[in-house]
Parts: C-alpha cells; sequence; structure tokens
C-alpha cells in the first residue's frame, strides 16, 4: 500500500520532461556499477516506483535525506555509494 501512495503521483508522470529524462540516463550511465539493493541504477530507472521516487528527488519534491530512507526501506542493501551518486549528479 505504502508503494502505491509513494508512486502515485510523480512529478512527471503525466508529462515527458526532456531534462529529468537526460537526468535519468546520465545517472543510469555514470552511477553503473553501484547496486541498490540487488538490481543496477541503470536497470532501476526503468522500474516505475523507483523512476518516480528518483522524479521527486530531482523536482525537489523530497531532499536527500527522504530519498536515501525511500531507498533504503524499498531496496535493502549497502545502497550508499548508488545513493551518492545519484545525488551528486542532481542539477544546481
Amino acid at each position: 500500500m505504502l508503494v502505491a501512495a509513494v508512486t502515485a503521483c510523480a512529478p512527471d508522470s503525466v508529462r515527458r520532461d526532456p531534462a529529468f529524462d537526460a537526468w535519468t540516463y546520465r545517472v543510469g550511465k555514470e552511477c553503473y556499477p553501484h547496486p541498490i539493493g540487488s538490481a543496477q541504477v541503470w536497470d532501476l530507472m526503468r522500474e516505475a516506483a523507483f523512476l518516480d521516487l528518483t522524479s521527486r528527488l530531482y523536482h525537489r519534491k523530497i531532499d536527500a535525506k527522504e530519498f536515501t530512507g525511500w531507498v533504503n526501506t524499498f531496496y535493502p542493501g549497502n545502497n550508499k555509494a548508488a545513493i551518492d551518486c545519484i545525488v551528486a549528479r542532481l542539477p544546481k
């Protein structure tokens, strides 16, 4: 149920955002091979729930601390390197 609440209203879920799309592509390529949970960042960028979560981070709907909490809740594992990589690539 909580996943549904997180994925229900991504800022870009209705409209395309070329800047966000380019950013997710960049993150997927540059953050390889850091895993989140048992998956590679590149693969997660095609998963709706993770894409929604990163969209929220990118669009400043949540901060890095909230993003980290959600990632670690839904994708248990040693996620620090991947999270740090993603956050470091956020636009200024």
